[in-house]
């Protein structure tokens, strides 16, 4: 089955849910989430099953469907709301549908979008909102004055990875800089495949520390962010 691919899409998925819910736990990762049952020949692939975004526990996995996204939305709405309490909410954002529902705990919300043939969408479940705060922290250098835009958090073949996405006002080769002297006081090596060199708009480098593997690319002035220079961290811990 084909994947979602669009990184635009992930990104109205992740705001979507976000808005909805936004705190956390300590530790993202110690509770085990319930999963949200597919329909009728609709096709599913996990894109993460122990995700955590700013440290909230979530799970995600992708569909295909021969159905529209108006259907799929109609069918999970229908179906949550039998479940007596259960309160769902309907929105749409950037050309993405989205349905969700708060029960027994837990945050339910189905995205999807037409496609030739029917749709494609993905199903989240993440906790109900609390009232931690999110958490941005990382143990990855960083600067003095970048912001940290998001964090991404996954365990996938029972290695955990953490995604970086972070602003900051320095140029590109000031970031670039700082990073690599960073990250070699640190016991990484940096490798040479990939990467690009000083004087480009566009910078990326590559390291490990044993089975430790990171990858960072530095953009300037990229549209999400205009203005600024964008980082985005890659890192695969032991």
């Amino acid at each position: 089955m084909q994947a979602i691919k669009s990184v635009k899409l992930m990104v109205v998925i992740l705001a979507l849910f976000l808005m909805a819910v936004g705190n956390v736990l300590a530790d993202p990762f110690d509770r085990t989430l319930p999963e949200i049952e597919g329909l009728p020949g609709m096709q599913l692939q996990w894109i993460g099953k122990k995700m955590a975004i700013n440290g909230l526990p979530m799970s995600m996995r992708a569909f295909n469907s021969s159905s529209s996204a108006d259907q799929i939305l109609d069918a999970y709405q229908g179906r949550w709301k039998t479940r007596g309490s259960a309160q769902t909410t309907r929105s749409e954002f950037d050309g993405a549908q989205s349905v969700g529902m708060e029960y027994r705990g837990h945050y339910y919300s189905v995205q999807a979008y037409d496609v030739s043939g029917g749709s494609q969408g993905v199903l989240t479940v993440g906790l109900a909102p609390a009232k931690a705060s999110p958490d941005f922290s990382t143990r990855f250098p960083l600067p003095l004055g970048s912001n940290v835009e998001q964090k991404i958090e996954a365990i996938d073949n029972g290695k955990r990875m953490e995604t970086l996405i972070v602003t900051s006002q320095q140029s590109v080769g000031s970031l670039a800089a700082y990073v690599n002297a960073s990250m070699r006081r640190q016991g990484w090596a940096e490798q040479n495949f990939g990467n690009t060199q000083p004087g480009h708009k566009e910078r990326v480098l590559n390291f490990q520390r044993g089975a430790e593997l990171s990858q960072i690319v530095v953009i300037d002035n990229p549209p999400a962010y205009p203005g600024k220079t964008l980082m985005t961290v890659h890192w695969v811990k032991n």
